[in-house]
């Protein structure tokens, strides 16, 4: 999972709402619509999860809207930060990580968005 540091500011906090310009970013490739992110607060070192809720292409520039998420511990944010496997993640001891609900919630709204395609398709 990628981690974007970024100034967020109280009205940005109160909105949950966060405008990004991928020049700006300093990513290395383009995010996707639902993808999940760690987002640092440069300002008080805060950790939050965020998700892409839009991706405007302009002819110069891609532009992204994230919604920020719940807080999250630094120890969260560096499990976060490292590789996924293939499926979901899951504990031997058969507990479930707030990480493991996030994936699972990403997943549903993947789904729900392919359905309503459909859905749209169709009429």
């Amino acid at each position: 999972m990628e981690q974007i540091d970024l100034e967020l500011g109280v009205f940005t906090l109160r909105s949950r709402s966060v405008p990004l310009r991928h020049s700006t970013s300093r990513l290395a490739r383009g995010l996707e619509h639902g993808e999940q992110l760690v987002v640092r607060d440069v300002l008080t070192g805060s950790y939050y999860y965020a998700a892409v809720a839009d991706v405007d292409l302009e002819p110069a520039e891609t532009c992204y809207r994230l919604e920020l998420g719940s807080r999250i511990t630094s120890e969260e944010a560096a499990e976060w930060r490292e590789p996924v496997p293939h499926e979901l993640s899951r504990r031997l001891d058969d507990q479930v990580s707030a990480r493991d609900l996030v994936e699972l919630l990403a997943e549903l709204r993947r789904g729900r968005r392919r359905l309503q395609e459909l859905v749209d398709e169709a009429h």
